[in-house]
């Protein structure tokens, strides 16, 4: 049977829509200044990837590129190299529903082209991967552009509000 071809069964349709339908937690991201001291908050790469096996299990979904694009790779005048980098990824779950999306990277002040190339390659794929990731619903991302939940993410917690707030952004730990 050739991959994205088997359908789910209506239990476990439920419980990918069930987990996929929850928010980012708190522990789920991670926050770095933007522009104007702004905050931003984003998921790391490795926590998608890892959410994503933990809703549609490691064997169902898989990710191609499907596009590399090195926009630009230039030497300062210091020597040092820039690159930037836009790709395009596809994940594919197992019934063959699948989303594609682009993302981009940016290297700077690397010691050779290649080395510069290497990490704006990497960068963009991640970024893509995780763009098309949070196509699939809220705990992959998509929560991530509700500005009322980056709200609740980034506030100071008040010990007494605290478990009340996060109760309602908390997976639950039924198994039913």
């Amino acid at each position: 049977v050739a991959f994205g071809t088997t359908p789910y069964t209506a239990h476990e349709a439920h419980q990918i829509g069930a987990q996929l339908a929850i928010p980012l937690a708190k522990k789920d991201v991670k926050t770095r200044p933007g522009p104007g001291g702004k905050p931003l908050t984003y998921i790391e790469g490795w926590r998608a990837i890892d959410i994503a096996n933990s809703i549609f299990g490691f064997d169902g979904w898989s990710s191609q590129l499907v596009s590399l694009d090195v926009r630009s790779c230039r030497q300062a005048a210091n020597k040092r190299w820039h690159a930037c980098v836009m790709a395009t990824m596809r994940i594919t779950l197992r019934n063959g529903t699948f989303h594609e999306d682009r993302g981009g990277g940016i290297a700077e002040n690397k010691k050779t082209e290649e080395e510069a190339q290497m990490a704006a390659e990497k960068e963009a794929i991640t970024d893509a991967c995780k763009r098309a990731l949070k196509n699939f619903g809220r705990r992959l991302g998509l929560s991530l552009y509700s500005d009322e939940h980056l709200r609740i993410l980034n506030s100071k917690p008040i010990a007494t509000q605290n478990s009340a707030r996060n109760a309602s952004y908390a997976p639950s730990s039924n198994t039913s």
